[in-house]
């Protein structure tokens, strides 16, 4: 709306439905309920595993935006240029829908159709994202190219990654933002990279992986598809290489 892309005939405004305010953990997993404005993400400090969080909401848009857009926004509305559902993705989150027929969750890598297009019913609603357990020595970045601050990505990418006490990855989420007609998850760089130790080895297996995925950007005011799908690369060794080097030991 605020770029008048949109202009609905009935705005119906939700802040006053309680119960939906809320950052928990539960179960070994993080609950961030819907209306949790992103600033919020960006002040809170979260246990490290989680740090990818506050690296990605401080990058959302501007102070403004972030002060009055929610989580459950930013993630239901299926804008491919969005930066919380690329990390949602890499975190294997699930967003947890309801409706007056019951509730049911639904893997942050399976909720994206295509542009501003998603698996919620028309009845539903996003209430919660649960994101699941971390081992300790888990972190993430999210590494984002834009024009000018506050701009949405020319590409961005989401990296998570979990090591054990050899400094082997026994776990991995990525995703990139702006990739195509949705947050594009990378389960071919994720599965390069699984067991492999050594930055050498890491960079390797994921530039190779990534040569391989069919990625498909858009071409348009911020560049062409080429350009794009150089950057993204770019991003996602620079990302690996700053998460990994932070957590080995």
């Amino acid at each position: 709306m605020k770029l008048r892309i949109a202009r609905p005939a009935l705005v119906v405004d939700i802040n006053r439905v309680k119960g939906l305010n809320y950052m928990n953990m539960e179960d070994g997993s993080l609950k961030i309920g819907a209306l949790v404005r992103i600033a919020q993400l960006e002040r809170t400090k979260f246990p490290s595993q989680y740090d990818i969080l506050r690296a990605a909401s401080r990058q959302v848009a501007d102070p403004q935006v972030r002060n009055m857009g929610t989580v459950g926004g930013n993630a239901a509305h299926g804008d491919p240029g969005n930066d919380l559902p690329a990390v949602f993705i890499s975190l294997k989150s699930k967003y947890v829908v309801k409706s007056k027929r019951g509730t049911r969750e639904i893997p942050a890598k399976d909720f994206y159709k295509g542009p501003f297009t998603t698996e919620l019913r028309p009845d539903e609603v996003l209430v919660e994202v649960n994101v699941p357990h971390w081992d300790g020595y888990s972190g993430g970045t999210y590494l984002k190219f834009e024009r000018r601050t506050g701009d949405y990505a020319i590409a961005a990418v989401a990296v998570q990654l979990t090591v054990d006490d050899d400094n082997r990855v026994t776990r991995a989420g990525v995703a990139f933002t702006n990739a195509g007609p949705t947050p594009l998850p990378a389960e071919e760089i994720e599965e390069s990279i699984i067991d492999k130790r050594g930055l050498e080895n890491l960079l390797t297996s994921a530039k190779n992986a990534f040569d391989k995925m069919k990625v498909n950007p858009v071409s348009d005011l911020r560049g062409p598809d080429w350009y794009k799908r150089d950057v993204m690369r770019v991003l996602l060794l620079r990302g690996i290489k700053t998460v990994y080097e932070r957590l080995v030991r």
